[in-house]
């Protein structure tokens, strides 16, 4: 019996060694693990929360979700304080989380100071964020908005300044973005017009005469990636920023 089996075994051998090469290929790749797309998790909007004070000056801007936030989702903030002459907004959450405070962007004429904040990994639950400014003003506000697959944060850039004739395209300045897949996350704020999205952004928030937010996803990572909006007023004061997160 084990005289057959060595015969059998050689004479597989050599039929094995009349074949081209291709039949080797075709054996092999039957025991190879499939190969990774290497895209990961794609970065999906979830909901988002908005509040402005408009005439009534408070001290806090007050953002809660409709529905609980999934753990280990990230939630990004831009806040808009209406002076320029005193700093300081702070952001906390019930329930807590991890907060980092990114950029912000100030004009000082007519003032306004609009600042961004993100938490990477959320704790689960019904979530209400508090920006609390130093000193009550009217149109304080805030916009968050939670997204899943988020990994980390990539890039951020900032514009403010007078815009064009209308309707005049509002811009950051450029951001170099590193990863494929990225989410950019932009809020624009008008002195006197109406703001659309910019080209490639969905609107997700806020109102277009007071504070608005827009996102996009880049599908090949760039050296001049850009937040723009648009503004329906001639030579219009702005504020915008840009957030840029990498997926899982």
């Amino acid at each position: 019996m084990r005289a057959f089996s060595l015969l059998t075994w050689l004479l597989l051998g050599l039929s094995a060694a009349a074949q081209p090469a291709a039949w080797y290929r075709a054996v092999a790749s039957v025991h190879q693990a499939p190969a990774s797309s290497g895209s990961g998790t794609s970065i999906a909007y979830v909901q988002n929360a908005y509040t402005n004070n408009g005439s009534t000056s408070r001290a806090t801007a007050v953002c809660k979700f409709t529905n609980s936030v999934t753990s280990g989702d990230a939630l990004v903030v831009f806040a808009y304080y209406n002076t320029a002459s005193i700093g300081g907004v702070s952001i906390s959450s019930s329930p807590a989380n991890t907060w980092v405070t990114n950029i912000t962007v100030t004009n000082t004429s007519p003032g306004g100071i609009l600042s961004s904040y993100y938490c990477l990994s959320a704790n689960s639950g019904t979530t209400t964020i508090t920006l609390t400014f130093p000193v009550s003003e009217s149109y304080n506000g805030a916009i968050a908005v939670e997204y899943s697959g988020v990994a980390s944060f990539d890039a951020s850039a900032r514009g403010a300044g007078t815009g064009g004739a209308a309707p005049a395209t509002l811009s950051t300045a450029s951001a170099t973005t590193t990863a494929n897949g990225d989410i950019l996350c932009c809020s624009g704020v008008p002195e006197n017009g109406t703001l659309s999205v910019g080209s490639g952004y969905a609107a997700r928030a806020g109102n277009t005469t007071i504070q608005y937010y827009e996102d996009q996803t880049q599908t090949t990572s760039s050296s001049s990636t850009v937040g723009t909006m648009s503004d329906n007023y001639s030579s219009d004061t702005y504020w915008l920023l840009m957030l840029v997160f990498k997926h899982k």
